[in-house]
Order: C-alpha cells, then sequence, then structure tokens
C-alpha cells in the first residue's frame, strides 16, 4: 500500500534544527513505532507467514533535483518511491519502506509502501497516525494496537494466504 506525503518549504522549515535533522528523527520515529506494530518488523516467509525477526524496516533518503510543483506533475510513483519496491514481491525487501526526497526548493516528499499481506488500510492508518505522533514528541505512547489472530476468522486448511 503506497502513500506519498508532500510537505512545502515552510512546513519543513518549522521542523526544530531544520531539515538535515528529519532523516534521523524519522528514523528514531519509525523504530520505536515499529516495537508497537512489530509483525511489520518482521520478514515475509514462504510468502504466506510472518517472521517476527525484527529484520525492520528500510528508510531511505534521496535528492530530487526538481522543485515540488514538477514532481506532483511528473510521474510521483517514480520520484517518490524506490524503484519497484512498492509492487515487488516482498519476501525479499522489508515490509515497510520509506523514502525521504528533499526537492531542490527546499520541500520534502515522503514515500511509505507497507505490506499489504500485514494489514489492512485501518491499520495503515494507526500505523501512519502513531508514527507521525512519535515524530513530533518521542514522549507520546501511542496505545498498543490490537492484532486480530487466525481464531477470529480462521483461514480454510490447506488454502494459501496472499
Amino acid at each position: 500500500m503506497p502513500f506519498a506525503f508532500f510537505y512545502p518549504k515552510n512546513q519543513v522549515n518549522a521542523i526544530p534544527k531544520g531539515p538535515k535533522t528529519l532523516s534521523n528523527l524519522l528514523a528514531n520515529s519509525l523504530s520505536k513505532t515499529l516495537s508497537y506494530y512489530y509483525p511489520w518488523a518482521g520478514s515475509l516467509k514462504d510468502n504466506a507467514t510472518i517472521e517476527c525477526d525484527d529484520h525492520g524496516a528500510e528508510l531511505l533518503q534521496v535528492q530530487i533535483n526538481s522543485p515540488m510543483d514538477k514532481v506532483v506533475d511528473s510521474n510521483v510513483k517514480d520520484l517518490t518511491f524506490p524503484q519497484g519496491v512498492p509492487w515487488a514481491n516482498g519476501v525479499d525487501r522489508a515490509l515497510i519502506v520509506a523514502q525521504l526526497s528533499h526537492c531542490d526548493c527546499g520541500g520534502i516528499a515522503l514515500g511509505v509502501c507497507l505490506s499489504h499481506k500485514i494489514g489492512d488500510g485501518s491499520s495503515v492508518y494507526c500505523f501512519l497516525r502513531d508514527w507521525a505522533a512519535l515524530t513530533r514528541s518521542s514522549n507520546t505512547n501511542p496505545p498498543s494496537p490490537y492484532f486480530v489472530e487466525d481464531y477470529i476468522v480462521p483461514s480454510p486448511i490447506g488454502f494459501p494466504c496472499f
């Protein structure tokens, strides 16, 4: 599930200590958020099972040699997401991949791809909400998510989960 968030220069400049610290701030808050949403920190095993091995997420940082309005007008997918990640088979990649793109104009784009094999739209919303809250304030204690197990809606025997 790919998402892209765009922030103009005036919002980026409001970040304490400037945009250069943003990558570290996002990495630290992402790590803390993953401790609550631990299945996304794992690995996809045999395309159907999550192994909670603390594999973690990927957070990339790139410079886009273009102003933000040109990025939005062009093919956003190719500029704000790592090549092939959002739609690739997640077996060899992290289950969450984020890319912080710095534009020439001083604005940024944050592209986030989360595996749909782990969660649905509601759980992605909660994850992104809590990651944002922890990025704004590291003292925030987001509510622990409730993971519904297979006994609520059991998988048919012999039917692979995709």
